[in-house]
């Protein structure tokens, strides 16, 4: 277990570093006329309309963009007047295959009149400027072998929530390690939404996997077996981060069994590079659960006196004479791990994102820790016996009745205060454990939780912040 979160705490630190050194390299784009009469813009809607994000849409449709609401919601939606003859609306009898049957169904009645498909989510938001460069890097010769052009994202939100806030401080980090990492490397996977497809390969594949809620990866990795690659194009788009703690849970957990469905495939052909991308990808979501474990573990067996543990550290920490093969493990483990924490704050800092965001991300970033492993764990276990995850958009009307039901709502307080119950019982039997490994990082994640949870709660319904999201 220890094996593994070193193996995770390499890899986001030389990431970090490589990130800070390796500039960004862009495909290359054609000079010309944009044909947009190639495009569809198409938006996938399921019962998370947002009329804001709907009407972004006009100046795409107004430069002659073919643009397509495919709306899966359980009630037909409604177009306003200034959009009526701008925007087609797509919709099947069935919600059946989830977002990529949605896809399907517009690909096959609507896709024969394109070459490409520019694919946006009911929160996306992108400007005409980006979606044209989008076309005119797939047009190049040299990308003819390219059949998703990714754009960076961003979250934005017209109604921005404090939690969201907080996440969307990571974003931009986030993304740089991504442009100058994980893209000369060829390491990129379909986000799923903002990017352009070509459509040819995807026909050639009999059009996007049903079998799986993860469509976005499924089809990167089958365009991946077949020859075809993924490029990150420098422009930016948008979409919206959860609203709330609870959407987060939900995201993650939901990402999470996608990613352990993902590997009860075979993927033969698919390249080395991808899969331990999606080894480390399943890594990030296990770490938490192992950092877990092992504080668990050292609780119920572990030393009781923190006298002796803090002798034992402070002889390794010295090299003392019979302690030096600890202190050979001990010293660069902290060494990483301050280094870690550092070039993210730099990153961070190059990136725009201000001091006191930092701050308040480091207070409150715990929020979603003591709430998210035990579902984090149960749904990956499920998805291991082959129990398939359900593809609920983050932000929908319908995720956010059910976060707010009374029953889910007591269920959550109450898991939280058996796991914070328990570690406090085993700390105060065994509180020389605090000092063990790195349990202190995972003991104040959990027991800041909480707190974090009840502050962003009140900024949230405060009557001050309230009034300004109305605003």
């Amino acid at each position: 277990m220890y094996l593994l979160l070193a193996i995770g705490l390499a890899c986001d630190t030389s990431e970090a570093i490589l990130a800070l050194c390796w500039g960004k390299k862009s495909p290359p784009q054609i000079v010309g006329k944009v044909r947009r009469e190639k495009t569809a813009i198409s938006m996938t809607v399921c019962d998370d309309l947002s009329y804001d994000h709907l009407n972004s849409l006009r100046p795409l449709a107004e430069v002659g963009y073919d643009v397509y609401v495919l709306d899966d919601s359980e009630l037909p939606i409604t177009i306003p007047n200034s959009l009526y003859d701008k925007v087609t609306i797509v919709r099947r009898s069935s919600r059946k295959g989830w977002k990529a049957g949605n896809l399907n169904n517009w690909l096959f009645r609507h896709g024969t009149k394109y070459e490409y498909v520019l694919v946006l989510d009911a929160d996306s938001l992108i400007s005409v400027n980006s979606a044209d460069k989008m076309l005119l890097t797939a047009e190049h010769p040299e990308n003819a072998k390219v059949a998703i052009f990714q754009s960076k994202i961003r979250p934005k939100s017209f109604n921005p929530s404090f939690f969201s806030k907080i996440m969307g401080s990571g974003a931009l980090p986030r993304m740089r390690i991504i442009e100058r990492v994980h893209a000369p490397l060829q390491l990129l996977l379909s986000f799923g939404h903002n990017q352009l497809l070509r459509l040819q390969p995807i026909r050639s594949l009999g059009g996007f996997d049903e079998t799986l809620t993860c469509e976005d990866t499924s089809l990167s990795l089958s365009l991946a077996a077949s020859g075809w690659e993924s490029k990150l194009v420098d422009v930016w788009s948008y979409d919206t981060d959860p609203v709330s703690p609870s959407a987060y849970v939900r995201r993650t957990t939901r990402w999470a069994r996608q990613t352990v469905e993902v590997f009860q495939r075979p993927w033969l052909n698919v390249p080395l590079r991808i899969k331990l991308l999606l080894c480390r990808h399943l890594l990030s979501y296990l770490l938490p659960i192992i950092g877990t474990c092992l504080l668990v573990i050292s609780l119920w067996n572990g030393p009781s006196s923190p006298t002796d543990t803090i002798d034992f550290m402070l002889k390794s920490l010295a090299m003392t004479k019979g302690y030096r093969l600890y202190a050979m493990s001990l010293l660069p483990s902290i060494a990483i791990l301050i280094l870690f924490i550092f070039l993210r704050i730099i990153l961070a800092l190059q990136e725009g994102v201000s001091c006191s965001r930092l701050f308040v991300t480091f207070l409150l970033g715990s929020a979603p820790y003591s709430i998210l492993l035990f579902p984090l764990a149960t749904s990956m276990i499920a998805s291991c016996f082959g129990y398939r995850a359900q593809f609920i958009p983050t932000n929908s009307k319908i995720s956010m009745n059910r976060d707010n039901n009374f029953v889910n709502i007591v269920q959550r307080t109450f898991v939280l205060f058996v796991l914070v119950g328990l570690l406090a019982f085993m700390i105060l039997n065994r509180p020389g454990c605090l000092f063990v490994g790195f349990n202190f990082v995972w003991i104040g994640y959990i027991f800041l939780s909480p707190i974090s949870l009840f502050l962003i709660a009140v900024i949230d319904w405060s009557p001050l912040t309230s009034e300004k999201r109305r605003a």
